[in-house]
C-alpha cells in the first residue's frame, strides 16, 4: 500500500475544483493490490466516509501512484502503474469536482475509460514502449517499469523503463501546451503510437533490475537503485552534450545519454 500527500495548490485553483466555500483541501492518495486509488480530503475531519473525494479503478494491483502537472495547474492530475506493467493517468481534480463544476460528482468510481477524468490507459505499457524503441532504431525490449515524473525544464511527463539486465531508457508520454479557448496550460497525452524515447542510460550502471528512480536532486540528474545492490548518480554524457545520438544507440529527440557517477 503506498499513501501519497498532496498539499500543493494555490487557493484560486483549487476553488475551481472544490467551490468557493470550501478551504483548500489537503489531498491524500491511497492505493493498494486491489486496484483502487483513493482521493481523501484531510481538511474535512478524520471520518473516512465524510472526507472520500474520489476512487479511481485501476483495474489491477496498484504499484505506485504521483502527483504531476504543468505550471499554474496545482498538479491536478495523477499517473499509476500497476503489478502488471499497466500505465494510467487521471485529472483527479476533474474526478473530485461536483458534476455542476463539470466533473463526475463529489464521489467517483473512475475507471475503465469512459469517464473524463482518465487521461491514458496503456494496458500493456511494455510493449507500447518497446515499440517506440524500434522507432528510434533500437533493438531493444522493456521488461518492466522503473517510476515516472513531470520534467519541468521540458514540461513533459517522461516514464522511466528498465530491462532485466540494468538498462534503462527515459520515454515522453505527454506535454505541456497552452489550450487558447480555456487561456491555460494543459497536459496531453502523446498515445501509444506517439510515445517518444528520450534518452538511455549508457555505461557500467546497473547489471540487474532497477527497483527505484529519482529525479529531485540537481536539473538534469537522477539516481537509482537496484537489485546489483548498487546506488548510481547519473548525469547527461558530455560526449553528446545533452542531446544528439550517441553512436546509434538510440535517436534522440532532445534528452541525451546518461552515464553513471
Amino acid at each position: 500500500t503506498q499513501v501519497l500527500f498532496h498539499p500543493r495548490h494555490s487557493s484560486a485553483t483549487l476553488g475551481q475544483h472544490q467551490g468557493g466555500g470550501r478551504s483548500a483541501p489537503i489531498v491524500l492518495a491511497a492505493c493498494g493490490e486491489d486496484g483502487l486509488v483513493c482521493l481523501f480530503d484531510l481538511n474535512r475531519g478524520p471520518d473516512e466516509d465524510e472526507n472520500l473525494l474520489a476512487v479511481l479503478n485501476a483495474e489491477s494491483s496498484v504499484a505506485q501512484v504521483g502527483f504531476f502537472g504543468p505550471s499554474g495547474s496545482g498538479d491536478g492530475h495523477l499517473w499509476c502503474r500497476t503489478n502488471d506493467e499497466a500505465f494510467v493517468a487521471w485529472d483527479w481534480a476533474l474526478a473530485c469536482a461536483s458534476q455542476g463544476d463539470g466533473g463526475e460528482g463529489d464521489v467517483a468510481m473512475a475507471g475503465g475509460g469512459d469517464e473524463q477524468s482518465e487521461l491514458c490507459r496503456l494496458r500493456d505499457a511494455r510493449r507500447s514502449l518497446s515499440e517506440s524503441l524500434r522507432r528510434a532504431g533500437v533493438e531493444a525490449n522493456v521488461d518492466y517499469l522503473v517510476d515516472c515524473h513531470w520534467d519541468t525544464s521540458r514540461a513533459e511527463l517522461r516514464v522511466c523503463a528498465g530491462t532485466g539486465s540494468g538498462g534503462l531508457y527515459l520515454f515522453q508520454v505527454a506535454v505541456e501546451s497552452f489550450d487558447g479557448a480555456r487561456r491555460e496550460s494543459v497536459v496531453r497525452f502523446v498515445g501509444a503510437g506517439g510515445i517518444r524515447a528520450q534518452a538511455n542510460f549508457l555505461g557500467q550502471g546497473h547489471a540487474s533490475v532497477v527497483r527505484s528512480m529519482d529525479s529531485s536532486g540537481a536539473p538534469g540528474g537522477y539516481l537509482t537503485c537496484g537489485e546489483d545492490g548498487r546506488l548510481c548518480t547519473w548525469w547527461p554524457s558530455q560526449r553528446t552534450g545533452g542531446c544528439g545520438a550517441p553512436k546509434g544507440r538510440l535517436g534522440l529527440t532532445g534528452g541525451g545519454t546518461y552515464k553513471p557517477y
